[in-house]
């Protein structure tokens, strides 16, 4: 060590307790270096930390934003860099790790598909779309980005997905009579805004039947779960990192797996089908870290599975006994036998 620990806005609290229960686990001396918009839980860890009287120096804890992090990235007594962020954060850590070679964990998102074949269970295809656009606000990079679905079920599919999300309520992210929040920030509501208005002017069809918060109390940076129909798969090649997903229709497996695996992206993938064995067969051709069969939640499978990132969704694994072994070294120790003709 030192580890720079770089954790993000959106999870700040269970990805960097991730960070620097691996990092101290493995017995590297760690530097946590939370988003500027939630280091507030990383407060919090680090006074825990430091009631437990380790030795001093083992964790430390910086606060500030991208320039501050490009800082500690480049500096040499910094031995490895784990990240969890964007893609063109990913991009300048990896530049900067290049030049000594220091050893990198990327986690950086993804425009993740969710295939819907014609024997598929709709009502449980329809809740994983919801939960895809709902869960923290869309902003996770589990997310759903496409919807890709037998053009014979489509029409049913979005009927029953219509109905779902016309029924959520949108409100304080802390109230329990809420299902979904507004986005952290001025300039993420309008990424988010400018990629719908994009896809829209792009010949998309906009389906976003959930009303916005009616009350002047609750003004505030909310966008409607948003689904986009009939745009051109090459025109949904971007993660939008927020309540948005692009739809495209298939009548193949061979064009459903060319639309699923038709992004630089490669983090989840979500397949429904009634067949297990075809949805088995189809997720192993997927090139993508991790696939959850009739199901949203790539966690719920297994707390020890190891969580990749292919393609432009990062570098290496993250996982129980992956992230510890990032941060350690190979070593070998030997001792020669002191028989050995001539010492050798």
């Amino acid at each position: 060590g030192p580890a720079l620990l770089v954790s993000p806005w959106n999870g700040p609290t269970a990805i960097g307790s991730h960070k620097i229960a691996s990092a101290l686990g493995a017995g590297a001396p760690c530097i946590i270096k939370p988003s500027e918009w939630a280091p507030h839980s990383a407060l919090i860890m680090a006074q825990i930390i430091q009631d437990q009287g380790l030795p001093r120096g083992t964790f430390q804890l910086t606060c500030g934003n991208r320039d501050i992090g490009g800082l500690m990235v480049a500096d040499s007594r910094i031995k490895s860099v784990s990240f969890t962020g964007g893609l063109a954060g990913g991009r300048a850590i990896a530049a900067a790790c290049a030049h000594d070679f220091k050893p990198t964990q990327l986690e950086l998102g993804g425009n993740n598909p969710l295939i819907v074949f014609e024997d598929a269970d709709l009502e449980l295809a329809a809740r994983g779309i919801v939960y895809g656009l709902t869960n923290l606000n869309a902003q996770w990079c589990r997310a759903l980005g496409r919807v890709i679905v037998h053009s014979s079920v489509k029409t049913r599919l979005l009927d029953i997905v219509e109905s779902k999300l016309a029924n959520l309520v949108l409100g304080d992210s802390l109230s329990d009579d809420s299902d979904m929040g507004p986005m952290i920030h001025q300039a993420q509501y309008e990424s988010v805004l400018s990629s719908i208005e994009t896809l829209r002017a792009k010949g998309g069809t906009l389906i976003r039947p959930t009303s916005l918060p009616g009350s002047p109390d609750l003004s505030g940076y909310f966008i409607a779960p948003t689904l986009i129909d009939g745009c051109q798969p090459e025109d949904t090649q971007d993660e939008i990192f927020g309540p948005a997903a692009a739809i495209h229709s298939f009548d193949t497996e061979t064009e459903a797996l060319a639309l699923a695996n038709g992004t630089p992206f490669g983090l989840a993938a979500y397949v429904y089908s009634s067949n297990e064995e075809k949805a088995f067969a189809f997720g192993r051709q997927l090139r993508t870290g991790g696939v959850k069969i009739n199901g949203y939640s790539l966690l719920s499978l297994s707390g020890a599975a190891p969580r990749g990132a292919w393609g432009l969704s990062g570098l290496g694994e993250e996982g129980t006994g992956e992230s510890v072994t990032f941060f350690t070294g190979a070593r070998v120790v030997g001792v020669s036998p002191q028989d050995t003709i001539g010492g050798v």
